[in-house]
């Protein structure tokens, strides 16, 4: 499948709610017929290298699933049913559920799934598929504790999956290809054309009025479009972030990450991940150093990054990744933004400003 790399990935478990608590379930006798389910891990970040271990990323996920007989002439089941109110599974990093759960012959299964398993104050809403709308979930997640215990990289994501099972026995395992739900800011930071003998360092950094809660909607749209997993995904999320507390994102000189590269020079860069939102309010401030002096507070203008050329201010996605590339001199401060999204960028995505 285009663009998919072959890793796994940590997922989350939360409480959910049923929101069609009416509906008969059971679960079907195992006999000889019910074949254990598992599942494989994909990822649609197109910068990942095939061969990174599941380890170096997370160690678990979070899946909820429903199976529905191909006539309607059986009840629904699902796999993970605990209670009405938690219905989604831990899965290792090895794609085996902690809970047992099953393929039976001639139900079609549906799962939507999120990373990490653990997301902490965050809370779930299930909604069954209707006449006139997919399975779908409802995630209320907020970016703030991770701020202020400085994991500004923390990874959400989430994924869909379906399979119809013709013969349990032949079922095999469940792809499920996850989509990153933040959006990914690379800040660079470079000295050039410095005295001789001068070097530079950041020694602090402030991204100011950044949003930190959304609420998304993951919703299974296989059934409608009947293409691959990584065009069944849908993921829509409330439209303003109005009304929030802003955070500032702090990061000190140990927070940045030094990097000596023979083509790019030498740099500093961190990774932050940002729900998706509006960045016109955004100010970064820098506190830099080269040589033996100091400069607090500099206020860059970042009108390059926060507007398109007709003067909106731009919202930046979930699943795309922006460059801000930053390069000081002794005459000033120089500052480039270039937007690629996590699947393979076009002309259209690349920037450069003044």
């Amino acid at each position: 499948m285009k663009h998919i790399v072959k890793i796994a990935f940590l997922m989350l478990g939360a409480v959910m709610i049923l929101t069609s608590c009416d509906r008969n379930r059971h679960t079907p006798d195992l006999g000889t017929e019910g074949v254990p389910i598992s599942f494989s891990t994909l990822s649609h970040d197109a910068p990942v290298k095939a061969d990174d271990a599941l380890s170096e990323y997370h160690e678990d996920f979070g899946v909820w699933g429903i199976a529905r007989y191909k006539d309607e002439t059986k009840p629904d089941y699902i796999p993970w049913l605990v209670n009405k109110e938690n219905q989604m599974c831990k899965v290792t990093s090895q794609g085996v559920p902690e809970t047992g759960g099953y393929w039976f012959t001639g139900y079609t299964y549906n799962f939507i799934a999120l990373a990490p398993y653990d997301l902490g104050t965050s809370t779930l809403t299930f909604t069954e598929e209707t006449a006139t709308s997919n399975d779908a979930l409802t995630l209320a997640f907020s970016m703030a504790d991770k701020y202020a215990a400085s994991d500004f990289a923390y990874d959400l994501m989430g994924a869909v999956g379906e399979k119809t099972v013709a013969e349990a026995k032949n079922a095999g395992s469940q792809p499920l290809v996850f989509w990153h739900l933040l959006a990914k800011i690379r800040i660079k930071v470079s000295f050039a054309n410095l005295p001789t003998g001068s070097t530079g360092s950041v020694t602090g950094l402030r991204l100011h009025k950044v949003a930190t809660e959304r609420t998304y909607s993951i919703t299974d749209v296989i059934s409608e479009v009947n293409t691959a997993p990584e065009n069944a995904f849908k993921v829509t999320y409330d439209t303003t972030t109005d009304g929030q507390q802003p955070m500032t994102i702090t990061l000190d000189s140990n927070d940045m990450l030094t990097v000596n590269d023979s083509e790019e020079g030498n740099y500093q860069y961190k990774i932050v991940h940002i729900i998706p939102q509006s960045i016109g309010d955004f100010e970064l401030d820098l506190d830099f150093k080269i040589g033996d002096v100091q400069t607090n507070g500099y206020k860059l203008n970042l009108d390059a990054a926060k507007y398109d050329k007709d003067g909106n201010a731009v919202e930046y996605l979930h699943n795309k990744w922006y460059n801000w590339n930053i390069t000081i001199t002794p005459k000033g401060i120089a500052f480039d933004v270039a937007v690629t999204p996590w699947v393979d960028a076009t002309e259209d995505d690349e920037f450069d400003f003044e």
